[in-house]
């Protein structure tokens, strides 16, 4: 019904909007961004090595509300993407 996307949002609103605001950025030294729709995000790093830090702190985030893979992919092969762009922007792309 109407209240799970509610629900979801209001749950990453607190577990992941503003931990990345508060905590990720940071610590990074160089970009980075965060784009989420409803229970869609992806993250973008100017720094590789930032991207590659960023994923297992993710996890680490998610793992006291339940599993990790309900929240980012799903048991989707491409849990976490990592996509060099031409300005050397790395994405990892979550959904619920």
């Amino acid at each position: 019904g109407v209240v799970s996307p509610i629900l979801a949002n209001i749950y990453l609103h607190y577990v992941l909007d503003l931990w990345f605001e508060k905590v990720v950025r940071k610590v990074c030294k160089g970009q980075v961004y965060m784009v989420r729709y409803a229970d869609d995000f992806v993250c973008c790093f100017q720094y590789q090595k930032e991207a590659e830090v960023f994923y297992p702190a993710l996890k680490e985030r998610f793992a006291p509300y339940g599993n990790f893979r309900r929240f980012i992919g799903g048991n989707s092969p491409n849990m976490a993407v990592f996509v060099e762009h031409s300005i050397r922007a790395l994405f990892i792309r979550g959904t619920l």
